[in-house]
């Protein structure tokens, strides 16, 4: 194996449930995947229910095992060769209506996807139509970060809008939370503009050194976060759908 695929192994077991410590060194985007880590896991174990989940826009399906008492897992995306080849997906579909009957689903996972979709109160609908009365969506958003995935990169949310949408569809919030928030949420724009090089050598050690310091700086400052801070990265977001 070669270094590039040795250093791609490394740093990918760190990509979306980074170590509490590990992590820090091998992960320039610790704060934000932490935290998001951490509130699936969260959620999953005290408001997901046994069943079907679909993980809607599921990629490499990396929060599976974070859903152990689930009965079916089901992960879908966009139908596009990137997709075919890159993801994990057990159903493809063409972007138009969700691929499921109504009432089918009890649980549908999707995260930092919404973002992407360029009409989000149909898939909301759509959502909404899958899943069983009482069903439960666990939902990531971006307030703040830099476009990606261009040209397929359309919103961001305020928790204004993002209630509006939910509440509008006719689901009700269970919870609602911001993280990474206040001053720690410099830090995590910081390392998202460390740069990157094509030697795979080369970004290793800007992130093990920068990226470091960068990552420790937001840990300490997180602690200063107010509540209820107006600056933030992400919206944290459990839904349910009325009985």
């Amino acid at each position: 194996m070669g270094l590039k695929a040795v250093l791609k192994k490394a740093f990918m077991s760190q990509a979306f449930s980074p170590h509490p410590f590990w992590g820090i060194f091998a992960n320039p985007f610790y704060l934000e995947r932490r935290a998001i880590y951490q509130f699936i896991k969260k959620a999953a174990s005290q408001y997901s229910p046994k069943g079907t989940l679909l993980d809607f826009g599921c990629g490499i399906k990396p929060y599976r095992f974070l859903f152990p008492h689930i009965s079916k897992y089901i992960g879908l995306e966009y139908d596009s060769p990137e997709n075919r080849s890159a993801s994990k997906a057990d159903v493809f579909y063409d972007g138009g209506g969700v691929p499921f009957k109504d009432g089918e689903l009890d649980c549908v996972l999707c995260t930092q996807v919404l973002e992407h979709t360029n009409n989000p109160d149909f898939y909301l609908k759509e959502l909404y139509r899958v899943m069983k009365p009482g069903g439960v969506a666990i939902l990531t958003i971006p307030f703040m970060w830099q476009q990606h995935l261009k040209p397929y990169d359309f919103f961001r949310y305020t928790e204004f809008g993002a209630r509006y949408l939910i509440e509008n569809n006719n689901f009700f919030i269970e919870l609602m939370e911001k993280n990474p928030k206040g001053l720690s949420a410099i830090f995590v724009l910081l390392a998202n503009q460390l740069p990157s090089y094509k030697s795979p050598l080369f970004n290793v050690l800007t992130w093990v050194t920068l990226g470091t310091l960068i990552n420790i700086a937001g840990v300490c400052f997180s602690a200063f976060s107010k509540k209820e801070a107006d600056l933030f990265i992400n919206l944290f977001i459990v839904m349910r759908k009325g009985e």
